[in-house]
């Protein structure tokens, strides 16, 4: 089987010249080439590297391998961010860093990476794949992907079918008789072509079988060596895996070669071959020759992945040693290949005798089964392991797995069954009991049963627990919220205290008062509480291999960051949660994740992103949650469908929580309004102004400030968007706190006082500019040039309050805004709120005309 040129290939060539072209010009290209067995893909690549070199384009190549398919990231495994260590990041973080590593490579002249026999890689590979094409690098790029398509799996069909780079698809038949003709001559075509069925490969090599077969024993011996090790051998290596002397190896090397088996890299000819001579071998020698290249690998110190696959093949069972090989695989692919990791815990199961498992690699097993997405099948194995564990540490850590995967499967009740059936630990074991009835707290609050939540959490304070202590207080402080905003105040101060005292270490123990800590913190508005404790909590989850907590303090971190104006990091957050939720293949967590993309691109100015994504929350929400409604009305409401937002947010407004409803009243005042039913947009300011919730009194305001404009009232517009901006700066909400000062600004312009709507809308251009908001931005800025060059109106007349008086006063002294706060125990923005009124009751338009006017 020599080198022949690509006769009858002409269509598919040219389609490769098209791909590389296309990348030259900065597009990352998918050439996607699929045949049956020996039909010409792998050719194919070859005539692509080809192309691509005369284009300047560096190369990078690799293959799956039937022998070592669980072999992580097999296809990519040369390549260097792929080193073993980088397998215990998460996957998603280790996809991103691959496809740097890609653009690095890429650079200006560009790069093909060649992934040949992709039918035959791990799941791993595949998801790794799917980012590539679902996040193409900005790079000029070439990925050529060749397999079989009724052997490929629909991980890799899936994959396929998300792609956004361009995609250029090759399904390769056999060569027509006329080609046949050109390569072989006319008298032998008609023979050869219905012998090889126009089948390349059989038509050259004939059948891999046959040819293997008439090797002498030495020769197939060397062919089986190189089929177990795989390509890159050197002849010593090739010699130890046969057991044959060195001089043996050598000849029968030669012979390989000689029948154009082989190359001069000691690789098969094709994939084919290598499968031949691994069939054609025996068993039991194949299992020697696997012994022997574990104990090659492990004498040069390769990690437990590179031998994990030659383990299993050689090891027999109650082979202690090869189970701990193959749990060491397993642990080190964990995060990044959890699909290999299965697969190699299952083997080391095998290979322990029955009930002599270790309960913590059962849950070993657990771990990876849930990370893989198979949450049903971690959960059931996680429940039987509990009975026969005995109190303490151990049973601890598999309850508490479980409870946590319940309820990521929204299985609340069965949650709440097994911590219940924790109850009956002995009195002894206080620390557990604590961490149960805060669990059982927790549950409860989740479900909205304020009460029973109540009760399970003060059984937890005075415990001297002072981590789930620390649990408690924010369970009290997020049911208190609704009813008792200065209750809900004073517990999340107390969690906020406690966590802050833990040490990493404690903390860590209980990641699930983190998580609630952080919701505390929010419901009541102390968001810089709640992002400390979020971004303290998930390196601390990663560190520690409980990343089951990953996606959860992502999307609050995401809720977190977007209500503090920082957009960009709210949207990375988002992303990063949805990665997580996607890869384990959840609807709940990727629903929930949707909604929260939809509400940041909103603030972004992305309206038609932001309506997709509330689409497709809804469409993935099966509890119907209140919550994705609204955001996709907010979302219609942007994109002018000021109807489509009315009908969802009234069907939605029974299950919105109480603390929240302000804000979606506003929300129904902006759309009535945008109808011209000012009446109606009355009623529903009344309702929010009605609820007197504390949390939520700038919504109330805002709202009210919206229908006095759109009444004709812009006096009372601009009193109410002024308080409203006031509370929203003072709870640190600038993009909210911004939108209140342009319905200030437009109203105090319609009053004519230019000075003051200048002040106001400023601020909120500067807000919505700070926040990374172009689209509010660019609205404060047409308010600003509407309003034009007018001159500051004469003095109001108005006294100053005294509240104004002190301020200016410090001013006069030369006091910055930074001091006069500090001076006066308030914030920057309270004390920026009362220099507008100052600057509009004295006619003044900045702090020089105020101290001018002052000393006068």
């Amino acid at each position: 089987m020599g080198d022949h040129p690509l006769t009858g290939r002409t269509r598919e060539v040219a389609a490769l010249q098209h791909a590389v072209a296309l990348a030259a010009h900065g597009a990352t290209v998918f050439v996607d080439v699929r045949g049956e067995p020996g039909i010409g893909k792998t050719s194919l690549l070859d005539e692509l590297v080809r192309i691509a070199a005369r284009h300047g384009f560096a190369v990078r190549a690799g293959r799956g391998q039937e022998v070592a398919r669980q072999r992580p990231f097999g296809p990519f495994a040369g390549m260097p961010s792929l080193l073993p260590t980088a397998l215990m990041v998460e996957r998603y973080r280790l996809h991103r860093a691959f496809a740097a590593e890609l653009e690095r490579a890429a650079g200006e002249r560009g790069l093909l990476l060649i992934l040949d026999d992709l039918h035959w890689a791990d799941s791993a590979s595949y998801e790794l794949l799917s980012h590539l094409l679902r996040h193409p690098p900005e790079a000029p790029l070439v990925i050529a992907a060749a397999y079989r398509p009724r052997q490929a799996p629909a991980l890799l069909h899936a994959a396929l079918q998300k792609s956004h780079a361009r995609h250029i698809r090759l399904d390769v038949g056999p060569l027509s008789r006329e080609a046949v003709a050109e390569l072989v001559g006319e008298r032998e075509a008609e023979r050869r072509h219905a012998e090889s069925g126009g089948n390349p490969f059989h038509l050259w090599a004939g059948v891999p079988m046959q040819e293997f077969a008439q090797l002498d024993r030495p020769a197939a011996t060397v062919a089986a060596a190189i089929a177990v090790g795989g390509d890159g051998l050197d002849p010593r290596q090739v010699a130890h895996l046969a057991g044959l002397p060195i001089e043996d190896t050598l000849a029968a090397l030669d012979t390989l070669a000689a029948r154009d088996l082989i190359g001069h890299d000691l690789a098969f000819r094709h994939p084919l071959l290598r499968q031949a001579a691994y069939r054609h071998a025996d068993p039991d020698w194949l299992a020697g020759a696997h012994a022997r290249a574990a104990e090659w690998l492990r004498s040069r110190g390769a990690p437990a992945t590179e031998l994990a696959h030659h383990v299993e093949r050689s090891a027999r069972p109650g082979d202690a040693r090869a189970a701990a090989t193959l749990i060491e695989a397993a642990q080190l692919a964990l995060a990044g290949a959890p699909a290999s990791a299965t697969h190699w815990l299952g083997a080391a199961l095998r290979l322990i005798p029955d009930g002599d498992a270790d309960p913590a690699l059962l849950h070993t097993l657990a771990r990876a089964l849930h990370v893989q997405g198979r949450i049903g099948e971690s959960r059931r194995l996680l429940r039987r392991l509990v009975p026969a564990m005995p109190w303490g540490g151990e049973r601890g850590s598999t309850v508490f797995l479980c409870v946590t995967l319940d309820q990521i499967a929204g299985d609340r009740g069965a949650a709440t069954a097994l911590l219940e059936s924790e109850l009956a630990a002995p009195p002894e074991q206080e620390a557990y009991l604590a961490r149960v009835r805060l669990n059982l707290a927790m549950i409860h609050a989740d479900s909205g049963e304020a009460e029973r939540a109540g009760a399970w959490a003060g059984l937890v304070i005075g415990s001297g627990q002072r981590l789930y202590e620390a649990g408690a207080h924010a369970v009290l402080a997020v049911v208190a919220a609704e009813r008792a905003f200065s209750d809900a105040v004073w517990h999340a101060r107390h969690a906020t205290a406690l966590v802050d005292g833990l040490l990493d270490g404690e903390l860590a123990g209980a990641l699930e008062v983190a998580m609630w800590a952080a919701e505390a913190a929010h419901v009541t508005e102390c968001f810089p509480d709640a992002i400390r404790h979020l971004t303290r909590a998930l390196p601390l989850a990663r560190s520690t291999g409980q990343n089951v907590f990953a996606h959860a303090f992502l999307l609050q971190l995401a809720g977190s960051q977007f209500w503090t104006g920082r957009l960009t990091e709210a949207w990375q957050s988002a992303v990063d949660a949805l990665e997580i939720a996607e890869l384990l293949q959840s609807p709940e967590m990727v629903c929930v994740t949707l909604a929260r993309q939809c509400q940041i691109a909103l603030d972004l100015g992305e309206v038609e992103l932001a309506v997709r994504l509330g689409e497709r929350a809804c469409a993935e929400d099966r509890h119907r949650r209140a919550m994705c409604a609204g955001l996709l009305a907010m979302a219609r409401l942007a994109a002018g469908d000021a109807e489509g937002a009315l009908r969802d947010l009234r069907a939605a407004l029974p299950g919105m929580a109480t603390a929240r409803l302000p804000h979606w009243y506003d929300v129904l005042v902006q759309a009535e309004l945008r109808l011209g039913r000012v009446a109606q947009a009355r009623l529903w300011a009344d309702e929010a102004a009605a609820l007197s919730v504390p949390a939520a009194y700038g919504y109330a305001r805002l709202a009210a400030a919206r229908v006095h404009a759109a009444a004709g009232d812009p006096r009372l517009a601009a009193a109410a968007a002024g308080e409203a901006a006031t509370r929203f700066a003072e709870t640190g909400v600038p993009m909210v706190e911004a939108q209140a000062r342009l319905v200030a600004g437009s109203a105090l312009a319609d009053l004519g006082e230019s000075t003051a709507a200048h002040h106001e809308l400023s601020r909120a251009r500067d807000l919505f500019t700070a926040c990374g908001s172009p689209h509010w931005r660019d609205q404060a800025r047409g308010e600003l040039r509407r309003l034009g060059a007018r001159r500051p109106r004469r003095a109001t007349g108005e006294a100053l309050t005294e509240r104004e008086r002190d301020i200016a006063v410090l001013l006069r002294q030369g006091l910055s805004n930074r001091q006069i706060a500090a001076r006066l125990r308030v914030s920057t923005r309270t004390v920026e709120t009362h220099l507008g009124r100052i600057y509009r009751k004295l006619g003044v338009a900045n702090r020089a005309g105020l101290v001018s006017r002052l000393a006068g």
